[in-house]
């Protein structure tokens, strides 16, 4: 964005009492008012993402879009598999505006890294696209989707949906437990169906700086746990003239703080959610 010499307008998520961050719609529709719907590319919303933060408010968002005749695109990076994103989605269609959806191979169909898939309930948005397209890219990521999806079939693919979500009732239970052992809790993420989120405050209440915090993912990385995310307090970082202070976290004050956040995810197995 910034190369293409557009200007990010950040909006900081709302924290409710549950201690999930979700989207603040008011400040959407204020920078629309105070920026002028034809000085805005996009909005560009998440269904997706780690907990503590929630999946966008997108059939609200996608109103807003039609409302003013906003260009709306969503980052549904891992959210095929989910069936609620996906009922959020059809229902983000039918009521707002809805432009073009980007959701990645890896993370819904358990194939390498390196492919993204781009859809649009346009189907003139995707003539464009295609044609905009210079057809350079490497023939891998399709190769390896279509490879996956012949052998998986819809039926295997189904399957692996329902499994992951009744996976995610019992990983969540089982980490409330693990969680409690130590004094620490997950914090409730009803807007999540994916991601899950565990207070580090007790654990590393003795950590001297964020580098002995952040020491914990290592030692996950060196187990070839690489789906956990450790997130410590830190002082501002600078982006392009944006300060993000705790990065990573979502917001600028988390109150709860460090955590750390994993995902149950498509293809989990029944050994990787024992304990």
């Amino acid at each position: 964005m910034i190369t293409a010499n557009l200007q990010p307008v950040i909006i900081e998520p709302v924290l409710d009492s549950n201690y999930e961050l979700t989207t603040d719609l008011e400040e959407i529709e204020k920078q629309i008012s105070i920026l002028g719907p034809d000085k805005i590319l996009c909005i560009f919303s998440t269904t997706s993402c780690f907990a503590p933060r929630g999946y966008d408010k997108i059939i609200e968002i996608s109103k807003l879009c039609k409302r003013y005749n906003l260009f709306h695109l969503i980052n549904n990076a891992y959210g095929i598999y989910c069936t609620k994103i996906a009922d959020l989605l059809n229902q983000s269609v039918k009521a707002g505006k809805v432009d073009i959806i980007v959701s990645s191979t890896d993370k819904n169909f358990m194939v390498p890294v390196g492919g993204s898939l781009v859809y649009s309930p346009n189907s003139q948005m995707m003539e464009k696209i295609k044609n905009n397209y210079p057809g350079r890219a490497s023939l891998s990521p399709l190769m390896d989707i279509f490879i996956t999806l012949l052998e998986m079939g819809k039926n295997k693919f189904k399957f692996l949906i329902q499994d992951r979500k009744n996976k995610y009732t019992i990983f969540k239970e089982d980490m409330k437990k693990f969680a409690a052992e130590f004094d620490e809790k997950i914090i409730e993420n009803p807007n999540n169906k994916i991601s899950l989120c565990m207070s580090l405050v007790n654990i590393c209440k003795s950590a001297r700086d964020k580098k002995d915090i952040t020491y914990l993912g290592s030692l996950f990385f060196k187990r070839q746990i690489s789906g956990i995310k450790i997130i410590a307090p830190s002082t501002s970082l600078n982006w392009n003239g944006y300060n993000f202070n705790n990065y990573g976290s979502h917001c600028q004050e988390y109150p709860i703080l460090p955590y750390c956040a994993f995902a149950c995810a498509i293809g989990i197995t029944d050994d990787e959610v024992k304990f």
